[in-house]
């Protein structure tokens, strides 16, 4: 999916995660997920979706987007013991 210009994302946090927890633990394990988290069937469910994330101009950049398409999700779980 598109990802308008100057919208700030969390792949860095994720990215840093691990690195992070290692400064004060031992062992860690890291598993990353991705999982697609909405379904978008049309360019209005695109537009009501930026809408909603507050992202300027959704009908716009509704059109740039092809459809049906997914919005995917990402995280990471991260373990440790010391």
């Amino acid at each position: 999916m598109y990802c308008p210009t100057g919208v700030k994302g969390r792949r860095s946090t994720l990215k840093k995660s691990p690195e992070i927890v290692a400064g004060s633990f031992e062992d860690v394990v890291v598993e990353p997920w991705e999982e697609p988290a909405y379904y978008l069937r049309d360019q209005s469910a695109v537009t009501d979706y930026l809408v909603a994330f507050k992202i300027p101009d959704p009908g716009e950049r509704a059109t740039l987007v092809e459809t049906p398409t997914y919005v995917t999700k990402s995280g990471v779980n991260v373990w440790a013991r010391r």
